[in-house]
């Protein structure tokens, strides 16, 4: 069912937009193992921008920050996944997002934000229904929306609630909570089974 109110314009730049970029995401680490997407959103209504991280690239960097407390935080902030952020289109969901949203008055402005976090995670449990959330291997990829500016903190577990399995959701929930098993756990575990080079 369409997210309501529906904005046909936004849901085709959206559908184009993250189709392209987790289709270069796939092709650029079809020799890695691409384990997490996530998107990264500001308070102000524009774009936003989409980042990947590889289990190879993650073991690299526990080899060189050993604190955990750092691990973790470089393992889920997915504003310090530099170098893999997808390029192109640009300016094509910010233009569709801004047409919808310029000259509203503030609580039209906050009202049309959910609409359009709505839409995005409408177009991506799509996606995932296709079979287009995966990684080259063919492995579901976790996925989640964050507020690069820490307008809405919870926003993480909203959105991996809504785009992942309901099981790995409560381990998402966890994940900074070092006694329980959590997904921090889980994805030790994925780097420890990685083959060594």
């Amino acid at each position: 069912m369409n997210p309501s109110p529906f904005h046909p314009e936004l849901d085709t730049a959206l559908r184009t937009y993250l189709q392209a970029a987790f289709d270069w995401l796939r092709s650029h680490h079809q020799d890695e193992h691409l384990y997490a997407v996530g998107l990264g959103m500001v308070e102000d209504i524009c774009g936003f921008f989409i980042v990947g991280n590889t289990l190879e690239r993650l073991a690299d960097l526990h080899a060189e920050i050993t604190k955990e407390s750092d691990q973790m935080y470089y393992d889920w902030s997915i504003s310090e996944w530099y170098g893999d952020e997808f390029k192109g289109l640009p300016n094509l969901v910010h233009n569709a997002a801004t047409a919808l949203s310029n000259g509203l008055d503030d609580d039209a402005y906050d009202a049309f934000r959910v609409t359009y976090q709505n839409h995005i995670l409408h177009v991506l449990t799509d996606m995932r229904s296709q079979g287009l959330l995966q990684n080259a291997q063919g492995e579901e990829l976790w996925v989640w929306v964050q507020y690069a500016d820490a307008y809405d903190e919870d926003f993480d577990d909203v959105s991996f609630a809504r785009l992942n399995a309901p099981e790995l959701s409560s381990l998402f929930a966890l994940r900074y909570q070092p006694n329980k098993h959590n997904l921090s756990h889980v994805l030790r575990e994925r780097l420890h089974a990685l083959p060594k080079s």
